[in-house]
């Protein structure tokens, strides 16, 4: 916990990233999540992530991909998470990329697409470090954890502990486990 909030001390807010470790360079959704890398870039807000592969991968490959004085039209997304960014003063100088890294054995070392970052060994602490001084979430295709962190995520806002945008990219995943969650909110039965 100190080593993971010492890290995040040292750093700006940034955009946070969950999604699929298994997600590969082939997948539709590692390209889509290098643009928003890119587009992130651009408006000078670090993206964080897991610091594994996957869309923990492709984010910061995106985000360190993109020349730093190139400058093109932002989309919707990137420009409400600037206006959310105004307090300061992301112009003076580009943040690195950010990643708190799970130590699993059968997983690789952190990316090479990662500045700063910090190897924790429990789960509830990486959690914490990934969406504490975020300026929003978002939270791409994955399995088992990626959506263990939604929904922790969804619950900490829900009780008030955070107001950070929660984005679910991806509808066609995303979009059954919301039909699900919908029918039980408005019918109270789950059949």
């Amino acid at each position: 916990l100190d080593k993971g909030l010492a890290l995040l001390r040292e750093l700006p807010p940034a955009v946070t990233f969950f999604g699929g470790a298994r997600i590969t360079e082939d997948d539709p959704f590692y390209e889509q999540s290098k643009t928003l890398g890119r587009m992130l870039r651009q408006a000078g807000i670090p993206p964080r992530t897991g610091a594994g592969p996957g869309i923990m991968t492709s984010v910061p490959e995106g985000y360190k991909a993109e020349e730093k004085d190139k400058r093109c039209k932002t989309g919707a997304f990137v420009k409400a998470i600037v206006e959310g960014y105004a307090a300061g003063n992301p112009a003076a100088e580009i943040p690195l990329t950010q990643g708190i890294k799970i130590f699993l054995p059968f997983e690789p070392d952190t990316n090479e697409a990662i500045d700063r970052s910090v190897e924790l060994v429990t789960f509830p602490i990486r959690r914490l470090m990934l969406y504490e001084n975020s300026l929003a979430l978002v939270v791409f295709p994955g399995g088992i954890g990626t959506l263990d962190e939604l929904f922790e995520v969804w619950a900490r806002r829900l009780s008030g502990r955070h107001n950070d945008p929660i984005v679910l990219y991806g509808s066609s995943f995303f979009g059954p486990i919301m039909d699900a969650l919908r029918h039980v909110l408005l019918h109270g039965s789950r059949d």
